[in-house]
């Protein structure tokens, strides 16, 4: 009788683990049947307990779809799908195409809401983040802030891992608190000296407003090309994101 050693028969059976014991693969297009009745050709994007997010095969439109919508077969395939997959998404599979690079958008807007009632901060909202200001900037220098805040959501969906960036929670943007002073950054939470933080208990980034290269000039506030880096700003919303 041929041994095989413990080490091959290991390996084989991580093989067998990886591309043989997932099942169905729910992100190819299949056809999906309602609870009453209805179908629909579409591949899986992500789902949890409560839904599944469907990416129609005729449209590329996508929707979400409750769990209690889909037929019971469907609801017991995705029930076993997220046992393999806990996170609700796939991992990338290869070959896998690495983006050269990303420059990012070039015309990201921020829309100024105006002040909030219980902490008097200056609220902006952008296409993927709530940013709170203590002191009332203008949409210019808002909108320089939300072109690096935008990049990086992007540069992170680009990439090959699947991390389906998106707030937590029922929040719909992510929130960016930013703070004229380093009294107001240290009652935040920051640490004197540091350039800015993300608070994984709050979800939130807190940036100070000199680590942005914002100045005071006069009664405005303003950017001064000398001081500005987003290094900090960045690291940080990649924690966030």
């Amino acid at each position: 009788m041929t041994r095989r050693s413990p080490s091959l028969l290991l390996s084989l059976a991580n093989l067998l683990l990886l591309v043989g014991v997932q099942g169905e693969d729910l992100t190819a297009v299949r056809s999906w049947v309602s609870s009453d009745g209805q179908s629909l050709s579409a591949s899986l994007l992500s789902a949890d307990d409560s839904e599944a997010v469907l990416k129609l095969e005729n449209s590329g439109r996508e929707v979400t779809v409750p769990m209690s919508r889909l037929s019971k077969e469907d609801q017991a395939t995705l029930k076993t799908w997220l046992k393999d997959f806990p996170l609700g998404v796939t991992p990338p599979q290869p070959p896998y195409s690495w983006p050269s690079r990303y420059s990012g958008t070039s015309d990201a807007k921020a829309k100024y809401l105006g002040v909030d009632e219980e902490t008097s901060a200056h609220v902006f909202n952008t296409k993927h983040f709530a940013i709170h200001a203590s002191e009332k900037l203008s949409p210019t220098t808002i909108s320089r802030c939300a072109d690096v805040f935008e990049s990086v959501s992007g540069a992170l969906d680009i990439l090959p891992l699947k991390l389906q960036t998106k707030p937590a929670g029922d929040s719909e943007r992510y929130k960016v608190i930013l703070v004229a002073t380093q009294k107001e950054y240290a009652q935040m939470g920051g640490i004197p000296n540091s350039a800015g933080f993300f608070s994984p208990s709050q979800n939130v980034t807190v940036i100070p407003f000199r680590s942005l290269g914002i100045v005071k000039k006069g009664k405005n506030w303003v950017f001064d090309g000398s001081l500005r880096s987003f290094d900090t700003l960045i690291h940080e919303l990649t924690h966030q994101c």
